[in-house]
């Protein structure tokens, strides 16, 4: 089990992480942060990982969750309209239309 883990790690360290490619950070400078991610300085690891974006309609408003996984928290809002689009995703980000929560706690415990 020590070869595979120690396999696993060698690499990761040598893969590195590539983050912004796509972003668009004139337009949508925090959304672009969030699902890009922020590598560290050493590009070895993620300061701020990759988030996906979720926009789905519940009853008659627009919302969004943010989140980069289980283990992370995730930003729920709500945007002005479908037709917004990222930049009612971006407002909510930058003017506090919606909050961060923490992650749920894991069931098991082999994860903590």
């Amino acid at each position: 089990m020590a070869d595979v883990l120690s396999a696993r790690n060698a690499a990761k360290v040598q893969s590195g992480v590539r983050g912004g490619a796509a972003g668009d950070y004139d337009e949508l400078p925090t959304l672009s942060q969030l699902m890009c991610g922020v590598p560290t300085k050493d590009g070895k690891d993620w300061e701020v990982p990759p988030h996906s974006l979720t926009v789905f309609v519940e009853g008659s408003l627009v919302k969004c969750v943010i989140g980069a996984g289980d283990s992370e928290p995730k930003y729920f809002g709500t945007i002005s309209s479908l037709a917004s689009g990222f930049h009612g995703v971006e407002k909510s980000l930058t003017t506090g239309n919606g909050e961060w929560k923490p992650p749920k706690a894991s069931k098991s415990s082999w994860r903590k």
